[in-house]
């Protein structure tokens, strides 16, 4: 053993003994560094010899903390600490408080306390003050890791005491942070607030305190009271603030370890791949930290990333990094590691969805012996081994032991938390666990709390997320299984069918009606205008994200679309007021809004589980009906649409061919009598005569037109039976719409597609440049001459009704003309509607993959601002239509776009109904532009002559179908909103 005496031993021998020995552990010295661990030695005799002990103390200090954890480490500080006794008191006190941090970061905490006491005594006795609080807070730290808290809460308080000081100190505010902490585990929790806004109070005061650590942890710690509290949308603000500020500050400071796991704690709600950026960061930082296996994070990182590449779809890296976990450590020394529950649970959901049988059997044959024999460690959480358990028993298929288990990790759960908070995914399994296991009245009880608190969360939670944070938390917090374990079955309970309908009208069209809230709320506060700044401000972040030329970097891409999040979280904050909007909808307030003759119809798209529940078998679709007087909705199931030859996909199909498939299959005889026969038929049946039926498509279903389905007996079409009206939802019958006071119309169309060509004005040179066509990234863009004819006959027919009419043409059709229009009574909108294929460079789902190619679409050079003649959906949804009753996309296929599961088909209509207009008119196939030309015509005089729009449209497919009977040319316009 090295003796304590400095003189005994030279710097130079333990250093060479220290680089021996971590070669030894695994923890090699580079090559280029042994020459200054020489160096070092060797000055550090040069300075002993000449008696120059601060030189001396100041190399051995510094050789002392680059050591590693060794047996050898605690002589290495004792020598440091018997330099400094040459030298003043203070710098012996700093010099155990240093030996003491370094031990609390190895994780050694009896040898951190033994220094910090030593420390402590010394600074007591020469009443420094700095020292004493300094001793007493990292104290109070090694008794939180050993929970022991009435110990640590005494030692921050004793720090608290001094009345002499007239402003805290930094380790007076880390005491208040330390000591809010102590109240946060004694569940005392208004004096946990109390405390920490009293800390993030103090801290505000120092100077430059937004480069201070203590930032951050402050930050941190609202983080925790607001989700401790279930207020997620505090949490999300107090989270990104502390995460951002400390990954500039301190981007390898252990202490954004902490952070970084919190972080990722909330995003994994939110967005998952933010998540893991900030799990990986967390496990690098901690990587570099001595002794980092028995930091208390160490597991839970790993456990993080894996379940985070399971939701990514990675599931071979998540199956790779379990692998690597159990080769390092072994089942019984894993066990000893805080967070070894944790982990073994999300590496055996791993290794069930990779059906990795062998290395998942081990793990259960393991925790069986632990949880039968109580032999398990008190670092594991026997909580999450009935979890472990009751994930392992549902995939075999042993239901009614999965609920066993499940219900005791419930119970176990709530001994240790409080029965207030919900798990939210460990209720799902039981529920689902219970409705396999036939326990049909407890799954039904499981399943209502679920819905319950869903709505709840979503009514709370979502304001200031971001659009893209608020589709990935309403698309990953859902209940699964309620639909398929409820509506499968043949005799369903009326009680099970109203929470089934009431839940699907709390899911259906969320953000929709939440963006439509904030948008309009905004505008109001402004007048109107788009002038506010937030507005103003996204607008322009979302152009240039649409904008193809402004690609600009990978980082400078990232910075917009940070930017933009950052702005719509900021217009959610400002009427976050509103949130009573979101008020609660039940099916019993729909059938309210029905008169006697009319009736409504909720169709559900859901997966279909008959295998287990780790496979989709396939696609399931119901219908919810209902009609004034009845008790409770009634439910029918339906067939898929692709069985109904309902599955083209127009992306892959183009030209003649798209126009003889939908005349020559999807309305031929045969598919038109199925169609009827398996699909009106049934909801006919059930329903009984209706003058009026209110229609809220789902799934495959949002692709056809209600309208275009014949009677094989009667060869009438059902439109001309009752009057369809399509809603987005159900709930819609809830809106209160008033008629737009504006009296104007805007008419845009026949865009001039390249803005350097010439002028054309007689007609052979019109019926030349029909046939012209202009390229936009690979996209053919066809000359539209009959949009000029549609919007000038629709200008004239809109004056003979005293509308204040706007024609915007050729180079006037631009995307500034609907950036400065301010809700017109009508907007009506000529020209191609553009869609992406999902499998683009654009994230699948995006409204930034549709678009209306306008002035200057193919011609993006001669473009002088921020605008490249394409207006995307990211872009149309921030329009001010408020006061607009009506948008018609007069487009081919403007009714296209991606299926998003709780609000539908995500493409133009969706857009413009964010953008606040009550009804949008679009197409969902391609048409010829000269009958689209007739059928706006006739639409537009029967609506403004005094016909509802539904009835209108109607009339004018009424008057088209007589010259052209197949609904293809017909029926392709469907009208959607309130």
């Amino acid at each position: 053993m090295i003796c304590k005496d400095h003189h005994s031993l030279p710097f130079l021998g333990w250093l060479i003994r220290l680089g021996l020995f971590l070669s030894l552990m695994g923890i090699s010295t580079s090559v280029d560094a042994q020459p200054i661990w020489l160096a070092k030695g060797d000055s550090a005799n040069a300075y002993l010899a000449k008696k120059d002990y601060v030189s001396a103390y100041a190399m051995g200090l510094r050789a002392a903390q680059i050591t590693k954890p060794t047996p050898q480490a605690d002589s290495v500080w004792s020598s440091v600490y018997s330099i400094a006794g040459q030298l003043p008191d203070s710098v012996s006190i700093a010099t155990a408080i240093k030996a003491g941090t370094y031990y609390v970061s190895t994780n050694e905490d009896d040898l951190a306390r033994t220094w910090l006491l030593k420390a402590l005594s010394k600074a007591d006795h020469l009443q420094l003050r700095s020292y004493q609080y300094q001793s007493r807070v990292m104290l109070a730290k090694i008794e939180l890791r050993k929970q022991a808290f009435d110990k640590a809460g005494a030692l921050y308080i004793s720090v608290l005491n001094d009345t002499t000081a007239t402003e805290y100190t930094t380790y007076q505010i880390e005491a208040l942070l330390g000591l809010s902490g102590v109240c946060v585990y004694k569940q005392q929790i208004d004096s946990a607030k109390f405390l920490s806004q009293k800390a993030l109070v103090a801290i505000k005061k120092l100077p430059g305190y937004e480069k201070s650590r203590l930032y951050p942890i402050a930050k941190s710690q609202q983080t925790l009271l607001a989700l401790l509290e279930n207020d997620l949308t505090t949490a999300l603000r107090e989270s990104e603030e502390s995460y951002s500020v400390a990954s500039k500050i301190m981007p390898n400071d252990p202490l954004i370890i902490g952070i970084a796991y919190q972080y990722a704690y909330i995003q994994g709600d939110i967005n998952d791949q933010k998540a893991l950026d900030a799990t990986r960061l967390a496990r690098r930082v901690l990587n570099q930290q001595p002794n980092h296996v028995r930091h208390p994070h160490y597991l839970y990182l790993y456990a993080n990333e894996i379940a985070l590449l399971r939701v990514l779809d990675r599931n071979q890296e998540a199956a790779l990094l379990a692998d690597s976990v159990l080769q390092k450590h072994p089942l019984d020394e894993l066990i000893t590691f805080a967070g070894a529950d944790n982990l073994l649970s999300r590496i055996t959901q791993t290794y069930i969805g990779a059906r990795r049988t062998t290395p998942l059997e081990k793990i259960v044959q393991k925790v069986q012996e632990w949880v039968v024999n109580k032999s398990y460690k008190e670092s594991l959480n026997p909580s999450f081994l009935y979890s472990l358990l009751g994930r392992y028993y549902q995939h075999t298929g042993n239901y009614v032991e999965a609920v066993r288990c499940l219900k005791e990790e419930w119970r176990l759960d709530s001994l240790a938390y409080g029965g207030n908070q919900i798990n939210f995914s460990l209720m799902n399994r039981l529920a689902t666990c219970q409705a396999k296991a036939g326990q049909r009245a407890d799954a039904y009880t499981s399943f209502n709390r679920l819905v319950t608190d869903y709505e709840r969360n979503i009514r709370t939670n979502i304001w200031l997320m971001s659009d893209a944070e608020r589709d990935n938390y309403l698309q990953t917090t859902t209940v699964q299984g309620l639909f398929w374990h409820f509506l499968h079955r043949r005799n369903p309970v009326p009680e099970e069918i109203e929470l089934a309908y009431n839940y699907k009208l709390i899911n259906q069209g969320v953000r929709l009606h939440m963006n439509r809230t904030i948008n309009r709320y905004l505008y109001r506060q402004n007048n109107g205008h788009a002038g506010l700044p937030t507005i103003r401000q996204l607008m322009e972040t979302r152009i240039r994200l649409s904008d193809r030329r402004f690609n600009g970097s990978a980082e400078q891409r990232q910075q917009w679309q940070q930017q933009a999040d950052s702005l719509e979280r900021s217009m959610g904050g400002e009427a976050i007021a509103l949130n009573q909007a979101l008020r609660p909808v039940r099916w019993q307030h729909v059938q309210a809004k029905l008169k006697p003759g009319e009736a409504a119809v909720e169709i559900v798209f859901y997966t279909n589980y008959s295998r287990g529940e780790e496979v989709s078998d396939s696609n399931a679709y119901a219908a919810f009906l209902i009609r004034p007087g009845w008790i409770t909705p009634q439910v029918i199931s339906l067939p898929d649409p692709a069985s109904l030859g309902h599955n083209v996909n127009s992306n892959q199909t183009g030209g003649r061919l798209i126009q003889d498939y939908y005349r020559n299959i999807v309305f031929s005889p045969i598919n038109q009598k199925r169609v009827f026969e398996q699909f009106w038929q049934p909801i006919s049946d059930a329903l009984g005569p209706v003058n009026r039926l209110y229609m809220a498509m789902d799934g495959g279903y949002q692709r056809i037109n209600p309208c275009t389905i014949q009677n094989p007996r009667t060869k009438r079409y059902i439109s001309g039976e009752v009057e369809i009206v399509l809603l987005n939802s159900t709930q819609d019958l809830l809106a209160s719409p008033q008629p737009s006071t504006s009296r104007t119309a805007e008419l845009i169309g026949h865009p001039a597609y390249t803005l350097s060509r010439l002028p054309v004005t007689s007609q052979q040179d019109k019926t030349k440049r029909s046939r012209q066509s202009r390229l936009r990234n690979g996209i053919k863009l066809d000359e539209l001459p009959y949009t000029e004819i549609e919007v000038r006959q629709l200008a004239k027919l809109f004056r003979s009704f005293r509308l204040q009419t706007r024609e915007r043409l050729d180079t006037s059709a631009s995307e500034k003309a609907f950036q400065r229009m301010q809700s017109p009574k009508i907007l009506h909108v000529a020209t191609h509607g553009l869609l992406r294929d999902s499998s683009s460079q654009i994230t699948s789902g995006s409204l930034l993959n549709c678009g209306l190619a306008l002035a200057g679409a193919a011609d993006t050079s001669q473009h002088k601002d921020h605008t490249d003649g394409l207006l995307t959906g990211y872009e149309a949804s921030l329009l001010n239509l408020h006061n607009t009753e009506l948008v018609t996309l007069s487009a081919c296929e403007s009714g296209a776009g991606d299926y998003v599961e709780g609000e539908g088909i995500n493409g133009l209509q969706r857009a413009f109904l964010l953008a606040g207009a009550q009804s949008v008119l679009v197409s969902l196939w391609k048409v010829e532009d000269q009958l689209t030309q007739q059928l706006m015509n006739d639409f537009y005089r029967f609506w403004l002559a005094g016909a509802s729009k539904p009835q209108a449209l109607y009339k004018a497919q009424a008057v088209l179908r007589r010259q052209h009977p197949n609904p293809y040319y017909w029926g392709a316009f469907v009208l959607l909103g309130q």
